[in-house]
């Protein structure tokens, strides 16, 4: 973004985290989109989420062992 003059440094990624296995696998990345897409909304974490919405195929990335939706229980985002 800095580089070509759209916007600020700005990013985020989504990660899964396994913690019975000791590593986190990367989900989605976003960067700050607002000023090329003219779009508030467009952060680099709500890009993140986005994305990572549609790569799980899901509206919520709390999922349980099962991989089917979930409350989320004592996990979620951390912003």
């Amino acid at each position: 973004n800095i580089s070509e003059g759209t916007g600020g440094p700005f990013g985020a990624a989504i990660f899964e985290r396994h913690p019975d296995k000791g590593y986190c696998t990367l989900v989605s990345i976003g960067m700050n989109r607002v000023v090329p897409l003219g779009n508030s909304t467009l952060h680099g974490e709500t890009v993140a989420i986005q994305l990572a919405q549609r790569r799980v195929g899901s509206y919520t990335l709390m999922l349980d062992e099962d991989g089917n939706s979930s409350d989320g229980g004592d996990d979620g985002l951390f912003w």
